[in-house]
């Protein structure tokens, strides 16, 4: 990948098992090519001239989904996911993080364990949570370049 890149040189890759089609409309709507492919781990990844680039997003819909995943019977599988991406990989929350603390959300969790799992997991992982409420394809997209320019 030397040289100078153009975005038309990149293509945004969908997990064969993500379901979704808010990532599809939103490539299609501002003409950025996309195409599904089994990733590794996360559900977006990117595509350089044929090559899938290292850094993926993980996306959640919202703190039920994102906490289920610390439960005893799903920690095992979300960890190794996290193993997987050795660092290269961040989750994105539809939602905010005041949600948390306003237990607005109906998983049972108590907040300072979720609080607990999310920092315990960014440490040991080397990843990030975000939380968004709006934009977040494009919130995706923009982490997807980030995040591999970083690694570069």
């Amino acid at each position: 990948m030397k040289g100078v890149l153009r975005l038309e040189d990149y293509v945004i890759i969908i997990d064969t098992r993500e379901k979704t089609t808010l990532m599809q409309e939103y490539c299609d709507t501002i003409g950025i090519p996309w195409k599904k492919k089994k990733l590794n781990y996360g559900d977006y990844g990117l595509e350089c001239n044929g090559e899938i680039m290292k850094f993926t997003v993980e996306k959640k819909y919202g703190h039920d989904e994102l906490a289920t995943n610390f439960l005893p019977k799903n920690i095992e599988r979300f960890k190794r996911e996290f193993e997987r991406s050795a660092g290269n990989m961040a989750v994105v929350t539809i939602g905010n993080r005041e949600d948390i603390a306003g237990r607005n959300y109906s998983h049972g969790l108590a907040p300072k364990f979720y609080l607990a799992k999310l920092k315990q997991f960014e440490k040991s992982y080397g990843t990030e949570f975000y939380f968004v409420t709006e934009h977040t394809a494009n919130f995706i997209v923009s982490l997807l370049f980030e995040g591999n320019k970083a690694n570069q």
